[in-house]
């Protein structure tokens, strides 16, 4: 079947499609879709499957594949060491011959300039603080020395 998505609720990952014969809404969740990210937004037209829900007494849409979306990227194809999107499944409809290259950053090299000059300066205080603490201790030490001498 096919249909359009005429409802999504993002912080709670459900909505509806409209059957696009029989203008039946059908509920859907973010689960039920093949491909989760980018999230379904209104207006997406979908192919899907509907399944009769035993415990909610209700029809849902399963296998929900998007339509209208040419450069789809399925996560799960993406090589955790290179980074690069692979089409492992030849007869996908997420596209041919697209080649797609992720730059993967460390945690601490993803942070913004401002989060890295906030890090860089608090080891820059600590750094500070244990040499005035080092000069305190040789001081101290150095009068408790002279006082010995006299």
């Amino acid at each position: 079947m096919q249909g359009k998505i005429i409802h999504w609720n993002e912080e709670k990952g459900f909505g509806f499609i409209q059957e696009q014969d029989t203008q039946l809404e059908i509920f859907v969740s973010i689960s039920s879709f093949t491909v989760k990210n980018p999230a379904p937004i209104v207006g997406d037209v979908v192919s899907f499957v509907t399944h009769f829900n035993q415990d909610k007494a209700r029809s849902e849409a399963i296998n929900v594949l998007y339509l209208n979306r040419k450069d789809q990227i399925n996560i799960d194809n993406i090589d955790n060491n290179s980074g690069r999107w692979e089409n492992k499944n030849k007869n996908s409809i997420y596209g041919n011959n697209l080649h797609v290259e992720l730059n993967l950053l460390p945690l601490e090299e993803s942070k913004d300039k401002d989060d890295k000059d906030s890090y860089s300066n608090q080891r820059s205080y600590k750094g500070i603080l244990l040499l005035f603490i080092i000069i305190v201790i040789a001081l101290i030490a150095y009068f408790v020395y002279k006082s010995n001498l006299l």
